[in-house]
């Protein structure tokens, strides 16, 4: 069975500001963090709502996003990710399904510790991974 997104359009009008429904493609949740993926075909960006919303929410500490360009039917064809982060984007870095793999792993093993100070330490190296100052996490 194909995934369908919801028809939205015939909301736009409730919203006297232009705003339109937004959606996001995943999210995980564990023990009151959030990890936000929104995934975009290569070449595709972010529209300027998306990118409001992302950043809002990215600024609240318990959210993290990560933007993964890459075709969404298959993983193993994953180009880039950029991790927004306090507001803030970090990246793009290359980025592949290992290396993806890797990324939620650390997230999940972290906020399943339930300890503030880990992280904030994983934050921190979540930053100096996307900006390329780290190979690894």
């Amino acid at each position: 069975m194909r995934h369908r997104m919801p028809d939205y359009a015939p909301f736009n009008g409730c919203f006297d500001t232009g705003v339109k429904i937004s959606d996001i493609d995943g999210i995980l949740e564990r023990r009151g963090r959030f990890l936000i993926i929104e995934w975009k075909e290569p070449g595709a960006v972010m529209s300027a709502g998306q990118d409001i919303l992302f950043k809002t929410l990215s600024r609240e500490y318990s959210f993290m996003v990560l933007f993964i360009h890459g075709k969404a039917i298959d993983a193993n064809l994953i180009t880039d990710a950029t991790l927004l982060l306090g507001g803030r984007e970090y990246g793009p870095i290359d980025m592949d399904l290992p290396r993806l793999q890797a990324v939620f792993r650390e997230w999940w093993n972290v906020v399943s510790m339930n300890c503030s100070a880990s992280y904030g330490v994983m934050r921190s190296k979540f930053v100096r991974y996307f900006t390329g100052v780290s190979e690894t996490l």
